[in-house]
Formats: C-alpha cells, structure tokens, sequence
C-alpha cells in the first residue's frame, strides 16, 4: 500500500488515484489461470498426436498381417519395424500422458486425477518386436486359449501408495 506519512505529495496522491492493487492481483491471477489452461491443453495434444501416431502404425501393422496372409508372419522384418514403431509412439504416449498428471496435480486436479486422465486417454498394449516376444506371445495365447485378462480384475489387493490412496485415503 503506497503511505505518504510525511507531507503531501502529487506523485503518490496521483498513483493512489490511478492504481487498484487490488486490481492488478485479479489480473496477475487471470494470466496465471490462461497459461496453465494453455499448458495443460498442449500437453493434451501431444498425447492426442502420439496415439494417432500409434493408430497410424497400428493399422499399416494390421495392413502387413493381412494383405500377404500366406508370406507375412508376425516374425517378418517390415511387420517387426511397424511393431517397434507402435511402439515407440505408445511409450511417447504414456510418457506424455504421465507429464499430463503430473501438471493436472500441479494446477489443483488432485481427486481421481490419474482415473480420469488413464480413461481419458486410453493407452492399448504394446507389441511384440523382435522374433522371442513373438514366440512369447504365441506360447502365452496357447496356454491360456485366447483368454484375454483385464488389468483391473488382476489388481485386488493394494500394491502401491497410489492405490492406497484411491482405495483408502480421505475422499472415499
């Protein structure tokens, strides 16, 4: 607050009349809220072009496995290369969609943040890329039948502070 405890003064009677701090804190406030809103909506877009990067590979990959039924395998050199591009798009994604939580907490978001980000952006699991995980793969789809597992119903019990938090901290 600006005082003139002494005499009067023209400058400062002129400051007092033109500037509100109060005002000039509204505004600071104002530019701090557009420029987290702006950063938290670039970091969504880069997630966004990450998994249309994916999508992308995905299909070329999809594409490979079925236009040469008979030739192509999943163990063929170019279907390897889309998987390990696939790939490589999906870890930009998750690292991206990890940058997204962290500022989303950063800025306030902190109930059910990482729920409403992970179904936001919905991440698929990553492909075999070199000819062992291919093997892996089919080895584990004849063991099992086909049988697909969710991720959620594998997780019962707490396994780490996150889930604590979601399962037993203040907001349930």
């Amino acid at each position: 607050m600006v005082k003139n405890i002494d005499v009067t003064n023209k400058y400062l009677d002129h400051i007092r009349d033109t500037h509100d701090p109060a005002m000039h804190i509204k505004s600071l406030e104002d530019e701090l809220r557009g420029t987290m809103g702006q950063a938290l909506g670039k970091q969504g877009q880069k997630i966004l072009r990450a998994l249309r990067n994916m999508k992308e590979q995905l299909e070329l990959y999809h594409k490979a496995l079925e236009d040469g039924s008979d030739t192509t395998s999943l163990d063929a050199p170019h279907v390897l290369e889309l998987a390990q591009k696939y790939n490589f798009y999906r870890k930009q994604a998750k690292t991206a969609r990890w940058e997204l939580i962290v500022h989303r907490q950063a800025v306030g978001f902190i109930v059910n943040n990482h729920n409403v980000v992970s179904d936001t952006y919905p991440i698929g699991p990553a492909l075999p890329e070199t000819l062992e995980q291919v093997q892996a793969l089919e080895q584990q789809n004849e063991g099992e039948n086909n049988m697909m597992t969710d991720e959620a119903t594998q997780r019962k019990h707490i396994t780490g502070q996150l889930d604590w938090w979601q399962k037993v901290g203040r907001w349930r």
